[in-house]
């Protein structure tokens, strides 16, 4: 299928969604963000909500539209209770330390996970827990075997006592690919078997379950707590928000209060998670489409020592191979172009769509980055 076959059946497909109107073409300056999800700006409608939020003070657990947000995300994730936190590395941490809260426990985490590589090993900081770092395997996963060989035998006291197995959905540095069903419910039957504790640092969870088409819940069945990314791309401005049983929040609180996240009158930012959550299906099937034109674009441009893993591609990140040494210079050669990437090693660059990416956005990044090529004589 050449390019132009693959950008007709893509605006095809767009054409048939009702969401285009979360879109806009480029930001006023021309420049087209792929660096991140998380670069995203509210939409008037966002800002609106959250101007006539109602407000108290959510230390006192006193804010209606926190409170609501809360309720809406414990019913999204199928659990009893949920909290919003002021960031994703503070649910993720506060997570770990509810879970893991005696001296001598330690979680299995995989050593390219978020919460491992790109939180300052704040559990290991903050937390004084210790971590038994196992292989991810390419789709993001870490080997069963792995796992169940490495959870301690209790009545051994050489050891730390395995406390809880840490799990990253979607997985960031497969490339956005999300767990298969049939694995989480593998883990949770080792959990089940040696009495541990599961986390899911969701961070995109509901991309997961858009690609997965499957309910959010479908995703955390027999996970003991998850924390999940409002302000990457769901759009919101700031936030996360984490869930497990009624127990297990109450510590996350007191843990929060801590850490210094407690936030006053949290409606104002709740207001804009509340906005996105309610038709954030539509609006992620949008941006996993874009993802997918985009990768299929610059595969089909067959540039030489430009790779792209398709089956990789199933949610909005997009990983391209670069010639060995070339990632930089190809982004600081979009970027005069006004096309933003993330160099994510000397060879590959990261795109991520995301509500203010529109189609047009990526035939044009499609087209320049062909150009970039013949500009810097990489073909």
């Amino acid at each position: 299928m050449n390019s132009n076959t693959i950008f007709r059946k893509a605006k095809f497909i767009l054409s048939q969604l009702s969401m285009r109107s979360y879109y806009k073409m480029t930001t006023k300056s021309g420049v087209v963000d792929f660096r991140s999800d998380t670069v995203t700006q509210p939409s008037p409608d966002m800002r609106q909500a959250m101007m006539k939020a109602a407000v108290g003070d959510d230390v006192y657990k006193e804010d209606p539209t926190v409170n609501e947000l809360e309720k809406f995300c414990a019913d999204l994730f199928g659990m009893e209770k949920a909290l919003y936190v002021p960031s994703g590395t503070m649910g993720n941490l506060l997570c770990l330390m509810a879970h893991v809260n005696g001296r001598g426990e330690e979680i299995i985490i995989g050593a390219k996970q978020h919460v491992y590589c790109y939180e300052q090993g704040g559990f290991m900081q903050l937390g004084s827990i210790p971590a038994r770092v196992l292989p991810n395997e390419c789709n993001g996963t870490i080997s069963l075997k792995d796992i169940e060989e490495n959870i301690t035998d209790k009545s051994d006291f050489h050891f730390c006592e395995t406390k809880l197995i840490c799990l990253e959905n979607t997985h960031l540095l497969s490339g956005g690919t999300p767990l298969p069903l049939d694995y989480l419910k593998n883990v949770t039957d080792l959990k089940q078997k040696y009495n541990l504790k599961v986390h899911v640092d969701g961070a995109r969870l509901y991309n997961a379950a858009v690609a997965l088409n499957e309910p959010v819940q479908s995703l955390l069945k027999n996970i003991d707590s998850v924390s999940m990314c409002l302000s990457k791309g769901l759009g919101c401005p700031v936030g996360s928000v984490i869930g497990g049983t009624e127990e297990f929040i109450k510590r996350a609180i007191r843990l929060r209060k801590c850490l210094g996240g407690g936030i006053r009158q949290g409606g104002i930012l709740a207001a804009a998670g509340l906005f996105a959550l309610k038709d954030a299906r539509e609006k992620l099937k949008i941006d996993h489409i874009n993802a997918r034109l985009l990768a299929e674009g610059i595969y089909e441009l067959k540039l030489p020592s430009v790779t792209v893993d398709l089956t990789k591609v199933q949610t909005n990140i997009v990983f391209v191979k670069t010639p060995n040494g070339a990632a930089k210079t190809i982004a600081d050669a979009l970027s005069k172009h006004l096309i933003l990437s993330s160099p994510f090693s000397s060879s590959i660059l990261r795109f991520v769509t995301h509500l203010n990416i529109c189609q047009d956005d990526v035939f044009r990044c499609v087209e320049v980055f062909k150009q970039v090529f013949k500009e810097n004589c990489l073909l």
